[in-house]
């Protein structure tokens, strides 16, 4: 019998965390679901730890491949699903009981949604407070746009461009799937797809917990590749040019925090045969989308986003901010 709901899960070299994160997925209040994992070419013992979690659950399917990134697993996870709606859940990270539950009401309260969001929690593996009980006591739900919901995330205003902790009619990706070979896949993607829905569901419930691994940010490095920021800064902006002045803004602000990300790492690595070509393209980016901060943002925007400059730039974050 086809599945209601397809859990898609990419794995690769988790072998310390799967079975948590595997456990919490089955554990769910809802019962019409399928989970598909995709092992990405794991060196690890992800990929044995996978196929026997299979053979213990019936909804369970684990598929093995070459490795190809997540976008790649992402998307071999979207062509097997069964399902009428997709979900995808990191294999290091955990979710509530109700996640599936919560997520799917919102296509039941109303027909036109195509998206449905609920809020995530950040865990760290040595904090003993990485507790959602007291802040789910109120749930708050919210239909909105896609103009606007697409505007709140890419200024993070309770969430953001990641593609978990939401739930996605699949016939959204019929003619979108994750861009492979490049960096920030969920920017490239996830602000076209909610452009395209009828109407977005938003619930203030935390039911994802987004594992914060340690070193994680700091293993991060620079390549070429990371390059691909621009071209995806300048998809999702020319895209917000067709929509409303708050949008564009929204749009710009987030190229700026992407690019700003990528030129921490890059000043990480000034030994790079290319820091100078790809510092300076970085900087001609940023200041291009801080003119549309300066000239449409609010005063409030402005000065977030002179601080993260700040942070990042130093004093040349005000020559930037006032040309």
């Amino acid at each position: 019998m086809k599945p209601l709901l397809s859990v898609i899960i990419p794995v690769y070299n988790v072998e310390h965390y799967l079975k948590k994160c595997i456990n919490s997925v089955v554990n769910q209040e809802f019962s019409d679901y399928e989970i598909i994992i995709i092992d990405d070419g794991s060196t690890d013992l992800s990929g044995a730890i996978a196929d026997n979690l299979e053979k213990k659950y019936s909804n369970i399917k684990t598929f093995h491949k070459k490795n190809g990134g997540l976008s790649d697993a992402r998307n071999c996870g979207i062509k097997k699903a069964l399902g009428d709606y997709i979900t995808f859940v990191d294999s290091d990270d955990t979710i509530n009981p109700m996640y599936l539950q919560v997520l799917y009401n919102a296509f039941q309260r109303n027909k036109d949604v195509d998206i449905s969001i609920i809020r995530y929690l950040n865990i760290y593996p040595h904090n003993q407070n990485n507790s959602d009980s007291s802040i789910n006591k109120k749930n708050k739900y919210r239909l909105l746009t896609n103009e606007e919901a697409t505007e709140k995330m890419l200024l993070q205003k309770g969430y953001d461009v990641s593609a978990w902790a939401k739930m996605y009619k699949k016939e959204l990706f019929k003619d979108n799937l994750f861009k492979e070979n490049i960096v920030s896949e969920d920017y490239q993607l996830i602000p076209k797809i909610f452009l395209q829905a009828k109407k977005v569901a938003y619930n203030n419930f935390i039911g994802y917990y987004y594992l914060q691994r340690e070193g994680s940010i700091m293993n991060s490095t620079f390549s070429v590749n990371s390059l691909s920021i621009i071209e995806t800064a300048r998809e999702i902006y020319t895209l917000s040019l067709t929509k409303n002045r708050r949008l564009q803004v929204a749009a710009s602000s987030k190229a700026i925090s992407a690019l700003i990300e990528q030129y921490s790492l890059l000043n990480k690595c000034k030994s790079l045969p290319i820091y100078e070509q790809a510092e300076e393209l970085l900087r001609d980016n940023i200041d291009m989308y801080l003119k549309n901060i300066t000239v449409f943002g609010s005063a409030k925007l402005k000065v977030k986003v002179f601080k993260v400059l700040q942070k990042i730039l130093g004093k040349v974050a005000y020559k930037m901010l006032t040309k």
